[in-house]
């Protein structure tokens, strides 16, 4: 639903390293919900320090929505 996306895009937008995101998609899987979502960051970061940022924004979504199955962020340089 639009609330459910909007409620993801904030917990996104509120994690730390984050500067933007978009491309965010969810869809049901039976009872489950799987999100896709592009963020961006910093194109000075290190890899390491991306994949943390990820990490951190896949958490955050799993806090943000019930029943999630799996959430897969793809990580780009802010230009």
């Amino acid at each position: 639903s639009k609330d459910a996306r909007h409620e993801v895009e904030q917990s996104i937008l509120r994690t730390r390293g984050v500067r933007g995101c978009h491309h965010i998609r969810t869809r049901s899987l039976s009872r489950y919900v799987t999100v896709e979502a592009h963020v961006l960051v910093d194109p000075a970061i290190s890899v390491r320090d991306g994949h943390s940022i990820a990490t951190e924004v896949e958490n955050a979504v799993r806090v943000t929505l019930e029943n999630v199955a799996f959430v897969t962020i793809h990580v780009e340089p802010m230009e």
